[in-house]
């Protein structure tokens, strides 16, 4: 159990040009059309290591959240339109000692939902700002996203 969030870093952000993927499909596969629907698929990954050999309560996560956006079939090349890659990491105090070096002996002493709820904030803050500059409108983002696949 998690105890202290010591800091939350965005690592890395990764990101298609939105505006012109949209506009590419509408004049090449759209007809000059707008997509009349679009998937938002998004997937996690999550590591912990250890940061700390003096204080083995001292943890370290990483999470990756994917986001792609498609029209019809992610199978389909043509239906891919962008995608938005971000990276964080999280230190924290766990409740126990983790007592070897071993990153899934973290990962059982961290859950994987409880830092999803830590950093669900940020990522939906970064992705309406984000969003937000272009012309696209996709409306919010799902509470509690990685629940919903």
């Amino acid at each position: 159990m998690i105890t202290h969030i010591r800091s939350i870093i965005l690592h890395e952000l990764k990101m298609d040009d939105l505006q012109m993927a949209f506009d590419n499909y509408s004049r090449t596969i759209g007809n000059d059309e707008d997509p009349h629907s679009i998937t938002i698929k998004l997937s996690t990954n999550f590591i912990g290591i250890r940061v700390n050999k003096d204080n083995q309560r001292q943890v370290s996560v990483m999470l990756n959240i994917e986001m792609k956006f498609l029209t019809e079939d992610e199978n389909k090349e043509e239906d891919k339109l962008s995608s938005i890659n971000v990276k964080y990491e999280i230190r924290l105090d766990v409740d126990k000692e983790i007592p070897d070096s071993s990153d899934e002996s973290v990962e059982k002493v961290v859950p994987q939902n409880e830092v999803l709820n830590i950093v669900e904030p940020y990522f939906r803050e970064l992705i309406s700002t984000l969003i937000d500059r272009t012309e696209i409108s996709l409306g919010p983002i799902p509470y509690h996203f990685w629940e919903n696949k």
